[in-house]
């Protein structure tokens, strides 16, 4: 899912509103990285980029001043971002740049905008919830969450919910964004002698409000367990991706389709939680 990120003048109005211009800097430069590993693009609009008024100047004049030693390197980098992005000529093909779905602005003023790391995902889980067929959504599953890896066969398993795709796909996001956004806290969770599964549901449900359990029927668990390379070790692991949680939405009154993940291991996947299965329930789940 290829996107395009656009220097214009709200990259400049933005700077020039915060009051932490190194802080708020320092969050773009990561997210232009983290984007441009994720196949983005960058162009630039020179004309309403550098004219743009900040500070009692202009940005041009700001960005290469180096009057105030704390800045000076950050803005070296920013120049050299904007130094690596291709130009574009005219306002009638910036405005036609700006009005593609893939395209995005970088700046704070509105939500169609993009500044940090959280913005970018966000633009991408919203261009995930457009598309229409199983297979592609599968693909670009991985682009679109920063602490979540997804098994190899998770596009597949798409092809087992039980409720239609279009119906039940924004669900789908939504629970990937709270397990994103919960990454940090889980990853506490885990690291804790005596790791508690239902003291970790809990806390997820109180924070997402999603029911999240493991596997009731034990016979069920052998579907459940993934190989992985341990890069600490070396050694290859087995994991119990037993933890799920379920679509309340749809189907209630039978077994409701599911995302079976595990909360993650150090070494294992960059530690990041292991999504293994996106559909109905296994055999004998619960």
């Amino acid at each position: 899912m290829k996107s395009t990120g656009v220097f214009e003048k709200e990259l400049s109005a933005t700077i020039g509103l915060e009051t932490d211009v190194y802080g708020s800097v320092s969050d773009l430069l990561d997210m232009i990285d983290f984007s441009t590993e994720r196949d983005t693009s960058y162009l630039v609009h020179d004309d309403t980029l550098y004219s743009q008024a900040m500070f009692d100047a202009d940005f041009i004049t700001w960005v290469y001043d180096r009057s105030d030693s704390e800045l000076n390197s950050i803005k070296h980098e920013l120049l050299q971002r904007i130094w690596r992005a291709e130009s574009i000529g005219s306002e009638e093909e910036l405005a036609s740049v700006l009005d593609r779905p893939d395209s995005f602005s970088v700046g704070k003023p509105s939500p169609n905008f993009v500044w940090c790391t959280k913005d970018f995902l966000i633009f991408k889980q919203n261009r995930l919830s457009l598309i229409s067929s199983k297979s592609e959504f599968g693909r670009e599953l991985p682009e679109c969450f920063e602490n979540i890896f997804f098994d190899k066969y998770v596009p597949a398993t798409l092809n087992t919910l039980q409720t239609e795709f279009e119906d039940i796909k924004g669900e789908i996001i939504y629970h990937l964004q709270k397990l994103d956004e919960f990454y940090e806290k889980l990853r506490s969770m885990r690291s804790g002698r005596g790791y508690d599964s239902k003291a970790m549901s809990q806390a997820f449900f109180e924070y997402s409000h999603i029911k999240c359990s493991r596997q009731a029927g034990r016979d069920g668990v052998t579907l459940l367990k993934r190989k992985y390379i341990n890069s600490e070790t070396k050694i290859e692991e087995t994991l119990v991706c037993e933890m799920h949680t379920k679509f309340s939405t749809h189907n209630r009154s039978g077994k409701p389709d599911r995302i079976y993940f595990h909360p993650g291991k150090a070494g294992i996947c960059e530690g990041k939680i292991i999504v293994i299965h996106i559909g109905e329930h296994t055999r004998d789940g619960g």
